[in-house]
């Protein structure tokens, strides 16, 4: 039986699976790390009056630290505990950029859910992600989406990935940890060091500026979502041919070099200056190419519609006439 103080505590983690109970059914698969965000994930989930019939508890090592298996491990002990299946994953990334080890994890994850026929993946992102991959955006250092929000519920690869916590402070998840007086959580040493682009944007941007304004966080997350909203509806307006007219207005031409780009290399990311050297020469009227990652953007003069722009694989001298 839970204290007063615990279900106090844990009442608006279980509030937010309740906004999106029906997703989670029949089964889902919880990412657990075992730090301190999925950690409370974890436990709110399993104290969840709703919880689904079929949970399983997924632990995605990367075998980069000598203490990742032992890790692993232990947050098994706490599924055991809840009366929760545990898996864990053992994945190879291709290269160690956050990136790469994040393509990898969620490979993997979605490996786990089509082995048990589950459609639904919870994580357990929160408010001060969105706000820290806005802050790595602007500062052009990654951050993913381009500084956009992730929707609550996201469809991938046939499944559901659901992102309950993610209008939450991390104030909520560790106020659950301590009501239930969970200590023994993972802590990255390298994150805890400033060692990698997103502990450094915590620590040396976000930290200082919410010294100053308490509600900073809230506000860089309400302006990420604000920028996903905004973006459906330019993505809604993207050209899908395969050749666009060089007039197209700005916002769709960058988001569709973005798109046509994703489609001919397996690694989408492109220098923001070559798309917009793109959008120069556009502007301008002239034609030329541009090299993009892997491909290049080629700009001509077409009899029928005038200056018009294409994506092609790899780089070098163009055919167009």
């Amino acid at each position: 039986m839970l204290s007063t103080r615990v279900r106090r505590a844990l009442q608006p983690l279980w509030n937010a699976f309740d906004d999106v109970a029906a997703v989670f059914l029949p089964g889902c698969v919880l990412a657990v790390s075992g730090g301190p965000d999925s950690r409370a994930l974890l436990e709110a989930f399993a104290t969840w009056d709703q919880r689904p019939p079929t949970v399983v508890v997924a632990t995605v090592d990367h075998g980069r630290r000598p203490g990742s298996s032992a890790e692993a491990h232990a947050v098994g002990l706490c599924a055991h505990r809840l009366g929760l299946e545990h898996r864990i994953v053992l994945v190879t990334p291709v290269a160690g950029d956050e990136q790469s080890l994040r393509r990898a994890r969620y490979a993997a994850l979605h490996e786990v859910a089509r082995e048990r026929g589950i459609a639904a993946i919870a994580t357990a992102h929160h408010r001060g992600d969105v706000a820290e991959g806005l802050l790595l955006h602007l500062a052009g250092r990654g951050g993913g989406r381009g500084g956009r929000a992730p929707h609550v519920v996201e469809h991938r690869q046939g499944r559901r990935l659901v992102r309950p916590f993610i209008a939450l402070p991390k104030s909520h998840l560790l106020d659950a940890l301590a009501a239930l007086d969970i200590q023994d959580v993972v802590v990255d040493e390298d994150d805890a060091a400033g060692l990698n682009a997103r502990a450094l944007v915590r620590q040396r941007l976000l930290a200082p500026l919410q010294e100053h304004r308490a509600d900073v966080e809230a506000a860089l997350a309400r302006h990420a979502r604000h920028r996903a909203e905004d973006d459906d509806v330019i993505e809604a307006l993207i050209p899908k041919d395969d050749v666009v007219d060089a007039s197209l207005a700005p916002a769709l031409l960058r988001r569709w070099l973005l798109r046509q780009v994703g489609r001919v290399v397996t690694d989408p990311r492109t220098a923001p200056a070559a798309i917009d050297d793109v959008l120069r020469l556009c502007a301008l009227g002239r034609a030329g190419r541009v090299d993009l990652r892997g491909s290049r953007a080629e700009i001509w003069h077409q009899r029928e519609r005038g200056l018009v722009v294409a994506v092609v694989v790899g780089a070098g001298q163009s055919d167009r006439r």
